[in-house]
């Protein structure tokens, strides 16, 4: 068993270890830009077309190779799209999770569920 006089030592590295993931986490998704409100439209008629899309193909009883072809490019789009919506919004869901993390919630855990 620890000593009592270990244990703020520990605390204290385990806090720092956390706070080195939090500014890590913090570099990496600072390389996706924001997105202005025209991308974000943008973005989200891509998604909506790419998931009408793969709809399209599960449901068609016939389509052509060109059709098929054409669908499957639109989905690819859409998946595209939403991966960088989501890429550029994770900046978002971290200053959503600090306001939490003032709660007394570990901050790590909030960006970890705001990102699912």
């Amino acid at each position: 068993m620890a000593s009592s006089s270990t244990r703020p030592y520990e605390s204290s590295r385990e806090e720092a270890a956390h706070e080195d993931l939090v500014r890590q986490y913090l570099r990496e998704i600072g390389q996706y830009p924001l997105l202005t409100d025209v991308q974000e439209v943008e973005l989200a008629r891509a998604i909506e077309e790419g998931e009408a899309a793969n709809t399209k193909i599960e449901t068609a009883k016939r389509l052509s190779d060109k059709q098929r072809v054409t669908l499957q490019m639109t989905v690819r789009t859409g998946r595209q799209a939403k991966r960088r919506f989501i890429q550029s919004n994770l900046r978002l869901v971290v200053s959503i999770a600090k306001k939490y993390s003032a709660a007394g919630l570990p901050l790590l855990d909030l960006i970890q569920e705001g990102n699912l």
